[in-house]
């Protein structure tokens, strides 16, 4: 079951559109490092929810020389589906914690 609902997920336009805007940045891909590899959705963590006009998803990542997160609001809109926010959260090394991306960020009262 669990791996049915990571498919389907994974299969979705807002999954899809927010990976495609990811790729879309080349900066970001530069410090991240190519090839990315995509992690699981942690199903359990609320962050992550869709529903039949809005998604919030927080799709853990690895790239050759960075790994995160990357965070991603995909609304519907006049039934099309529209990347809002995209923001990467990169590990940093030494003590600095995370460092914070954002790629897209759009007023969302369109």
């Amino acid at each position: 079951m669990h791996r049915k609902v990571q498919s389907n997920i994974t299969k979705g336009i807002p999954y899809q559109l927010a990976l495609k805007e990811l790729d879309s940045s080349s900066n970001v891909c530069k410090l991240i490092g190519r090839p990315i590899s995509l992690r699981q959705l942690d199903l359990s963590d609320k962050g992550n929810r869709i529903d039949y006009k809005s998604a919030y998803l927080k799709v853990p990542f690895t790239g050759s020389k960075r790994s995160g997160v990357i965070h991603a609001v995909v609304k519907k809109r006049e039934e099309r589906w529209e990347v809002i926010k995209l923001s990467v959260e990169l590990e940093v090394p030494m003590k600095e914690g995370w460092s914070h991306i954002i790629i897209k960020d759009f007023d969302d009262a369109k």
